[in-house]
């Protein structure tokens, strides 16, 4: 998911906003095969119980090589997909792991998570060998690179 839009609901809404085909990019009908102006849009047709959102931290051109997007990206301990559905009914997520890159580029650094252990449970930081317990305000305010989210009703039966 892209970071410049500064949440993950905002990088969502940018995945699946309708876009124009126009220009260069215009559709080509199958039954008229006439080019033609048309609009494509992303949703999601079906949620997963374990939702993974991969946030785009590196960057890539003749600049930078893989340099590190430090953006400000704010993300939610709960999260609701309606609006990204093709059906438009609430799919609650409860996020239950953080994973966070430190480093400058993508060719060096060191990973380290933040876990909770259940619905009410308390948070954890696992790094390496060291565990250590942290507050949900801590774990919001971390530099996120993979956000884990589980079914609201999943999270509950685990």
């Amino acid at each position: 998911l892209e970071v410049g839009s500064g949440s993950v609901l905002g990088g969502l809404d940018a995945f699946t906003r309708a876009e124009r085909l126009s220009g260069g990019r215009v559709y080509k009908c199958e039954k008229c095969k006439q080019k033609v102006q048309a609009s494509k849009q992303l949703q999601i047709y079906q949620c997963p119980p374990i939702l993974t959102i991969h946030l785009k931290r590196f960057a890539f051109s003749a600049q930078s090589r893989g340099g590190k997007l430090r953006h400000a990206v704010r993300f939610q301990s709960s999260l609701d997909l309606d609006r990204f559905t093709t059906h438009g009914e609430s799919q609650q997520y409860e996020l239950f792991g953080v994973i966070v890159h430190e480093g400058s580029s993508m060719r060096s650094g060191h990973y380290w998570s933040m876990v909770k252990t259940g619905p009410k449970g308390p948070w954890y930081r696992c790094d390496d060998s060291t565990v250590t317990q942290v507050s949900e305000r801590q774990v919001l305010e971390v530099e996120a690179y993979v956000l884990c989210y589980r079914r609201g009703s999943e999270f509950h039966q685990a």
